[in-house]
């Protein structure tokens, strides 16, 4: 994917100082990251390597072209006022169980200090338009500290991407095994207590739910928002398996994609991470 001149937000690095009587006093340990229209996105030490939005897409677009992909597709998203980047691309495309499914990965950087240069797996649930998001922690990858002194550097960039596809590998077993394993009305209950929601997106879930996996809307909206019916209902059907793996897990995926209504980006990464959990008991 080329880029135009325009597309990136970026940032630069500024003195801060702070007022003392008639006179400014500078603050050497300190400087402020500042983007090109004059706001403030963090407070950083003065060692604080500045890495700009541009720089993290086009180190990315120059590894895919030397392992020879040529993506499927590619999305820029920027949140907050520019501070947050996410590059999504799409790499590949696999059928399983008769759902198409594409696969990729989802580079990030942030200005705010809200996420740092992550490599993620990324993918697209075609037939709902669901986004998937695979973090280092669900694909057993050690995490890699990607921003030097000097920059990116190129082949810790490379290593880690090549590592994300490996694993990508992996994530399509865990899926196909998901559609089989089967889970619990406790564990349905415990998983969306952990998003912690409002009162209306919690509704928006369980309705969701009921639409991918079949479940009673009603006793599952009691055992969630009513402690003491929770407890009845959790010694009585808690242990049943209710749904599949795979039709929870699209139940939230659902509504991340269409229905989270949030502008920043880092709180639908954090979304996402919860998500997979329900996915991470296959194994």
């Amino acid at each position: 994917m080329e880029f135009g001149e325009s597309v990136f937000p970026e940032a630069e690095e500024r003195e801060i100082a702070i007022k003392s009587g008639k006179k400014w006093r500078p603050i050497d340990r300190y400087k402020a990251i500042v983007s090109n229209r004059g706001q403030v996105y963090a407070i950083v030490s003065k060692n604080y390597k500045l890495i700009q939005h541009r720089e993290v897409a086009e180190i990315t677009n120059k590894v895919i072209r030397e392992f020879n992909i040529k993506p499927i597709a590619t999305r820029l998203v920027f949140s907050l006022d520019g501070a947050v980047m996410f590059y999504k691309i799409l790499l590949n495309e696999t059928v399983i169980n008769d759902e198409r499914l594409k696969f990729g990965i989802m580079v990030t950087n942030s200005y705010d200090l809200s996420v740092g240069v992550n490599i993620l797996g990324f993918g697209m649930n075609m037939f709902c338009m669901n986004q998937m998001v695979f973090g280092s922690e669900f694909l057993k990858i050690k995490k890699r500290h990607l921003e030097g002194s000097v920059g990116l550097e190129l082949e810790k960039f490379k290593k880690a991407v090549e590592e994300i596809l490996d694993a990508l590998t992996q994530v399509e077993d865990v899926i196909k095994a998901s559609m089989e394993s089967k889970i619990t009305f406790r564990e349905v209950v415990d998983l969306i207590l952990g998003l912690r929601l409002s009162l209306r997106n919690t509704r928006k879930v369980l309705g969701l739910i009921r639409k991918y996996a079949k479940l009673d809307y009603n006793l599952l909206a009691e055992a969630v928002m009513d402690k003491e019916k929770r407890e009845k209902h959790i010694e009585g059907v808690g242990n049943l398996e209710v749904a599949t793996r795979w039709q929870v897990y699209n139940a939230l995926t659902d509504f991340i994609t269409h229905h989270l209504r949030t502008k920043d980006m880092s709180k639908e990464l954090e979304m996402h991470n919860k998500a997979v959990k329900v996915l991470a008991k296959v194994r």
